[in-house]
């Protein structure tokens, strides 16, 4: 894996081109490792978005009048790059998104872990793209450091699903996106923690055993479950979670 820990501070130009209704849902494969998100990357940096500009379509009718093109919301935002992982470091670049469902709410003010791929129009990243906000993006940013670090971790990382009733037969289905599920890890005495996202979770741990589970409001919906960890070992494991419907508030 190249990875390289570059600090700088440039002016990105993120290009979201949204293009559909807000109803239409965003679909990812998703079931990728962490590492494999970062080798699919071509550029990885952290940014802070510092203006956004909407770029709504609006058409001049030529009697004072205008056309807003309605369900198309593209937007411009301004993005300081504060450290590049992966990728050439340019002073400006165009990103952009594929447009519907999965473009990203980028904001003023935001820090972003964003990872983009070079294309004919540009460097584009949505959600499948595994680009999130600082705040989602700890075991990244750990393993990230990890790497440069020569620090010794491996991946545990799969879909997370939950076994329940629908239509009145027992399933095995994805979560609600609303539910607050955590993976949690017990290695080496050291608890450590992972959000679930998108149907999927990332755990970096030190090599040796670990204990696997998944908590709800800070009370376990599975048994745990033992995995051996090698160093830079990529570890897929479904972990498969048991509530009522009354446990997610």
């Amino acid at each position: 894996m190249r990875l390289t820990a570059v600090t700088c501070a440039l002016v990105v130009m993120v290009t979201v081109l949204a293009g559909v209704s807000s109803a239409e849902a965003c679909s990812c494969l998703g079931g990728a490792s962490l590492a494999q998100s970062i080798e699919a990357a071509d550029v990885l940096f952290l940014g802070r978005v510092t203006a956004v500009e909407d770029l709504t379509p609006v058409r001049d009718n030529g009697d004072g009048s205008v056309t807003v093109f309605a369900g198309s919301t593209p937007e411009r935002a301004t993005v300081d790059v504060l450290r590049a992982f992966r990728g050439s470091a340019t002073a400006s670049v165009q990103m952009t998104s594929d447009g519907g469902g999965c473009d990203l709410p980028f904001r003023k003010g935001e820090t972003w872990l964003v990872y983009g791929r070079v294309t004919p129009q540009g460097i584009k990243t949505d959600k499948c793209h595994r680009t999130r906000l600082l705040s989602r993006a700890r075991p990244d940013i750990e393993f990230l450091e990890g790497v440069e670090a020569g620090r010794l971790q491996g991946l545990v990382f799969g879909e997370l699903v939950r076994r329940g009733l629908w239509q009145g037969r027992l399933q095995l289905m994805a979560p609600a996106r609303s539910t607050p599920l955590v993976v949690v890890a017990m290695s080496g005495g050291r608890r450590i923690e992972a959000d679930a996202d998108w149907g999927s979770y990332q755990l970096v741990l030190p090599p040796g055993s670990a204990r696997v589970w998944v908590e709800l409001n800070g009370r376990p919906v599975m048994a745990p479950t033992s995995v051996e960890v090698a160093d830079r070992g990529q570890h897929r494991t479904m972990l498969v979670v048991e509530y009522p419907e009354s446990a997610r508030n």
